[in-house]
């Protein structure tokens, strides 16, 4: 209800973040939830944190390589956190780019060793 609440706000916030979207929904309805969250990021800045592939697979390479961005962080060796842009590491691997055209973005990002190599290395 926030998020059409959100859409049809003459004069919103500039910037609005949502921590895990997709917590206590069916998966079914993150299609949609994914859906308000593009159209929403084209009045105003977006930032969303998940764990959740399946919401992840809700963008597609044309989404991320536009205007959507994915930031994956991790703990750092020594001390704090690294952060990768994936739109970096899909032009440094053609099979990660590959991967996630053919199985989804969140499947390339939790369920494929593409990334852990890339990232170890």
């Amino acid at each position: 209800m926030a998020y059409c609440t959100l859409l049809h706000t003459p004069e919103g916030p500039t910037l609005v973040g949502i921590e895990e979207p997709e917590r206590n929904l069916h998966p079914g309805i993150l299609k949609d939830i994914a859906a308000i969250i593009k159209r929403l990021s084209q009045k105003i800045q977006v930032v969303i944190t998940t764990h959740s592939s399946q919401l992840l697979d809700c963008f597609s390479l044309d989404d991320i390589n536009s205007t959507t961005s994915v930031i994956l962080l991790r703990k750092g060796k020594d001390s704090g956190t690294e952060a990768f842009l994936l739109d970096d590491l899909s032009l440094c691997r053609e099979d990660l780019a590959d991967w996630m055209a053919s199985f989804g973005v969140g499947s390339a990002i939790y369920h494929s060793n593409l990334l852990q190599d890339m990232l170890e290395n």
